[in-house]
């Protein structure tokens, strides 16, 4: 891939745009990230922005985020309804999860809808790969960490299949606590963050 274009953002994450042939795929690369893959122009330039003062600043932020998201979801207390259970369900979702990989270990993911339609198409490319037989290590992702882990077309295919089977698995916990089915026949448990109830 060639990297075509490069946009620093004020927050401090920086926005790349890859050519592949005659496909583009956009990154998101955030504050002290590693960058040792794009070419020595970009590093030097990404460098430059993220200076100390800006990494401090996403991450002060970044956890104001988390501390607000917990502040909105205390304000909702009283009666546990399924507003409840929707904002844990996302929570965990964009939180992600780590899943392991045959032969290779275990890669962290994060569900934020931008990477689950980003993680979408590198499956479907997987499968088509597999489809073709290539077996070598080809295919690259990065995981929550901002880690690049290349993998096998079959490995990819289990990772991803993996992650979406996880999400669905997710997704039907909160349709069972909003809807009584079991094991919450007796309602929205009070105490829906609880990682009992959840995969």
């Amino acid at each position: 891939m060639i990297l075509e274009e490069i946009q620093l953002t004020d927050a401090g994450p920086v926005n790349l745009r890859f050519a592949d042939g005659g496909a583009f795929f956009r990154e998101v690369r955030l504050p002290g990230a590693a960058v040792d893959d794009l070419p020595t122009e970009a590093q030097s330039q990404i460098a430059a922005h993220w200076t100390p003062a800006r990494i401090a600043a996403f991450e002060a932020a970044r956890m104001q985020a988390e501390t607000d998201w917990q502040a909105e979801l205390n304000a909702m207390r009283g009666p546990t309804t399924g507003v409840h259970v929707n904002a844990e369900r996302e929570r965990r979702i964009s939180r992600g999860r780590a899943f392991s990989v045959s032969g290779y270990g275990d890669v962290p993911l994060t569900g934020r809808g931008r990477d689950q339609l980003l993680l979408m198409g590198l499956l479907v490319k997987a499968q088509t790969l597999v489809a073709s037989g290539v077996t070598d290590p080809v295919m690259t992702v990065r995981d929550a960490n901002n880690l690049k882990h290349i993998l096998t077309p079959a490995q990819m295919v289990e990772l991803l299949s993996a992650g979406m089977a996880w999400i669905e698995a997710v997704m039907a916990v909160s349709w069972a606590m909003k809807d009584g089915d079991a094991p919450f026949e007796a309602g929205i448990p009070e105490d829906v963050t609880s990682d009992q109830w959840w995969p």
